[in-house]
């Protein structure tokens, strides 16, 4: 049966086989499985990360800052 998925090969230090192995057998996963779902995990943490770094540029000392509760009676004045 043909995938729509891509294969890439992957070389891992010796160390990390036995935990990915190990990983992939206590969550019921295969191994190629845990490796896309891992992959992923990084990748949102990095972008995570990116953002992080982005935002904190962007928030200024001069920011000037409102409660929750102004805000909200702002936005639905009573």
């Amino acid at each position: 049966m043909a995938t729509t998925k891509k294969r890439i090969p992957v070389t891992i230090p010796p160390d990390i086989e036995p935990l990915l192995n190990e990983f992939a057998h206590n969550h019921g996963l295969s191994l190629s499985h845990t490796i896309a779902l891992l992959t992923r995990y990084g990748l949102e943490l990095a972008e995570d990360e990116y953002f992080g770094k982005l935002a904190d540029e962007l928030d200024e000392k001069t920011t000037k800052f409102i409660s929750h509760k102004k805000f909200w009676d702002k936005v639905l004045p009573s």
